[in-house]
């Protein structure tokens, strides 16, 4: 930009769930942040979908410089083995426990949802807090303040032991109305997410957006987050990938003019 002029930080989702006409889309989520001289891309999807969207947006993925995973399942990883094909050596930040077994019980039989795992890859693996650009935070280990219920997500084949998710996370993003809070698929739950970031910022919450993982109208949990959502009071509320369309509804009702549905091809400045 010219100047005098504020440089933003810049938001394209790459690929999420919701079909749309001009791109691919999948069940999966994928997010390219340009922050000054630094390009991050956050998660990557399921597949290499979201380098076909990017070579539609005009999007260099050579000039890629990190890449952060919000968790270890598949919809967020399987875009791995193209990315670094692209460019291979990119650093990988994440949980160490990103890469260790996820299994899932959905469709009724227990089958293997994570990582597509290659020895190679530059895994800078971390749980604390940590800057990773001028404006762009990896949030680290997110302590379960408020307790979630089980889900059909294990860490074992056999179906054992429940996962807890103490691999999932999102990033953080500085921009100029506070912070925001980019999620992956938000496992550890919104509200243990946004008290975790509040924790190193004493800032308004300007934006959350990403995967939410509320598939429950009427829970316990999903009446909580609204009453915790409207406690703090975000600028802009972006709703996508593992957020269900009830939920959405719901969310597009409580907060209008502040929720929005988040697509494909969307770009949104910080």
């Amino acid at each position: 930009m010219g100047k005098g002029k504020r440089e933003f930080i810049k938001l394209t989702v790459l690929i999420e769930d919701r079909p749309e006409k001009e791109f691919f889309t999948e069940h999966g989520l994928s997010l390219f942040i340009e922050d000054k001289d630094k390009n991050i891309l956050f998660d990557t999807g399921q597949s290499d979908k979201f380098i076909l969207n990017a070579k539609k947006l005009n999007i260099d993925l050579n000039k890629v410089d990190t890449i952060i995973l919000s968790h270890g399942h598949y919809d967020h990883t399987g875009g791995l083995p193209g990315i670094l094909k692209i460019k291979s050596n990119i650093p990988i930040i994440a949980h160490p426990l990103a890469i260790e077994g996820k299994y899932s019980s959905s469709g009724g039989k227990i089958h293997f949802i994570g990582i597509p795992l290659k020895k190679r890859w530059n895994f800078q693996f971390t749980k604390k807090f940590k800057k990773v650009a001028e404006n762009i935070y990896f949030l680290g280990e997110i302590e379960e303040k408020y307790e979630l219920p089980e889900t059909h997500f294990f860490k074992d084949k056999e179906g054992k032991e429940h996962d807890t998710f103490k691999d999932d996370t999102s990033i953080i993003i500085k921009g100029s109305k506070g912070i925001s809070v980019i999620c992956g698929c938000c496992h550890k739950g919104l509200i243990n997410t946004i008290e975790k970031a509040k924790e190193y910022f004493n800032e308004n919450i300007d934006k959350i957006l990403g995967g939410f993982h509320l598939k429950d109208p009427k829970s316990v949990l999903m009446e909580d987050t609204i009453e915790y959502l409207k406690d703090i009071n975000p600028n802009f509320l972006g709703l996508s990938h593992c957020t269900s369309e009830e939920v959405s509804k719901i969310f597009l009702e409580k907060f209008k003019g502040k929720a929005h549905i988040v697509k494909t091809g969307d770009v949104i400045y910080f």
